[in-house]
């Protein structure tokens, strides 16, 4: 009996030293691979020096009496450029901009901590370096809902409203919910560069109307995604949620005009939804409710896009 237990145990020990081998080896190799891809990295948009790193902003669209659209990205999406895209391609009958924050898209990973002060600081800087000084309507998905909120009550002057779209409420992370640090294994598999494979994909949101991006957009979303993913600069947002939210609640929400576009089918952020009604009711916000997940403009880029328009021509 003990020799078959010994036995068993060598078993294992040798398993678990395979699998250990194949993922260091596969971590070694994503670090190659990241070397060579570097090469590969090719911005569609302005490349801003800002505090002595680059930060890259994409304008696209003709209308110039009309406000300036500036989409901000949520805590994990790691090329916006393209992850707005399905959106602002309908759009363009107006100015859009999709302003990468550091550690997003084409833009530098830096290590200063990401506070909201910060982060907007630096993204108006990088507008502001390609002429664009406002008005804005901020166009927040998700957690970029803290930085709209944050350049309003900075920079009132600036922002003309602001149209969410499952924008999280600062009380999100005030009452516990999506606090803290990323999740471990997802910083562990990214280390090793599992976001390298297909089966992963969940992790990593990617456009559900692929048809909207041409083939180079999609070989560069994939570039961006195995270069980004929750990098110091993703992980040091994400857990200063609280101490962003604290600030915002703490200086009183901005009086401007605002749309709340809530997903009613909200699978994997339930919470937003009550929180994005009792948002609403404090601010006065127009509220159009959706039929689709946390992902609208992805899911129903045409529904969002009409919303948006109604709201921005009101």
């Amino acid at each position: 009996m003990k020799k078959v237990v010994k036995r068993i145990g060598i078993g294992i020990g040798v398993a678990v030293a395979s699998v250990a081998v194949i993922l260091l080896g596969f971590a070694a190799f994503h670090r190659i691979a990241l070397a060579v891809e570097r090469g590969r990295i090719e911005p569609i948009g302005h490349m801003v020096e800002v505090n002595g790193e680059m930060m890259h902003v994409y304008i696209t669209g003709e209308n110039d009496e009309a406000p300036l659209l500036v989409f901000l990205p949520g805590g994990t999406i790691f090329a916006p450029v393209y992850h707005f895209k399905p959106l602002y391609s309908l759009l363009t009958d107006y100015r859009i901009a999709v302003v990468e924050p550091f550690g997003f898209g084409y833009s530098d990973i830096t290590s200063v901590p990401r506070y909201g002060d910060v982060v907007v600081s630096e993204m108006r800087q990088a507008l502001h370096q390609i002429g664009e000084t406002g008005p804005f309507i901020l166009i927040p998905h998700s957690a970029g809902g803290q930085d709209a909120l944050r350049w309003a009550q900075l920079y009132p002057d600036e922002v003309a409203g602001i149209a969410g779209i499952n924008m999280m409420h600062p009380a999100v992370p005030l009452n516990g919910h999506l606090r803290g640090s990323v999740a471990p294994f997802q910083v562990v598999a990214t280390w090793i560069g599992l976001q390298r494979l297909p089966m992963f994909d969940a992790f990593y949101p990617y456009p559900y109307h692929p048809d909207a991006l041409t083939e180079q957009d999609h070989e560069q979303y994939r570039l961006l995604i195995r270069r980004n993913a929750m990098n110091r600069s993703v992980r040091s947002r994400v857990s200063l949620y609280y101490q962003n939210a604290r600030i915002i609640m703490d200086d009183g929400l901005p009086n401007l005009p605002i749309l709340l576009i809530i997903s009613t089918r909200t699978t994997n952020l339930p919470i937003h939804v009550s929180y994005q009604e009792e948002f609403g009711r404090q601010m006065n916000a127009q509220i159009v409710y959706i039929d689709t997940d946390h992902f609208a403009h992805q899911y129903e880029p045409q529904q969002v896009a009409d919303i948006i328009r109604t709201f921005v021509f009101e």
